[in-house]
């Protein structure tokens, strides 16, 4: 008996005490991170409903700038308005798909942005200053239109130029 009630002392007695002391220690840090995550979690909410605040208000401002849908024919006789101004001449008119299903309750109910890809073919460019020039100019007046790239066509001494505009 001697023996049990000296291992227990001298063995058993400190890994209850380690064990007991770990559980503890570890309540104290499983409250600490709640405590943490807890903040966390207040921090998002209000960053989330400032971000919604944020969000309506560039809404708002895009809608009154980007064209609706029923607009791009109107945006495609500028596009032709703007080249015979430059004194060049418009060779190709392409006008990829709409995105989205195509209609204007759609871009309403989300106030999605689509983008809208326009292929512009134009001939009468005779040197890199009147080029460059005509992209100055074009991006100056239509501030909309996005240049993704642009190609020439030796065959035909034309300019393709790859536009994307937006419109909701």
């Amino acid at each position: 008996m001697i023996v049990l009630a000296s291992g227990y002392y001298l063995f058993i007695q400190n890994k209850v005490a380690e064990i007991q002391q770990v559980g503890t220690v570890d309540l104290e840090s499983k409250q600490n991170t709640q405590a943490i995550i807890s903040s966390n979690l207040t921090k998002l909410i209000e960053l989330n409903d400032l971000h919604s605040q944020i969000q309506a208000g560039s809404l708002d401002k895009l809608s009154k700038i980007l064209p609706s849908q029923s607009d791009l024919p109107f945006l495609m006789i500028e596009l032709e308005e703007f080249v015979d101004n430059n004194e060049l001449s418009l060779t190709t008119l392409d006008i990829g798909p709409l995105t989205g299903n195509g209609s204007e309750d759609d871009a309403a109910v989300t106030g999605a942005v689509k983008e809208l890809n326009i292929t512009l073919g134009i001939s009468g460019i005779e040197s890199y200053f009147q080029l460059k020039n005509f992209l100055q100019v074009m991006s100056e007046q239509l501030p909309l239109m996005e240049l993704s790239s642009l190609n020439y066509n030796d065959e035909s001494e034309s300019y393709n130029l790859n536009l994307t505009t937006y419109y909701q």
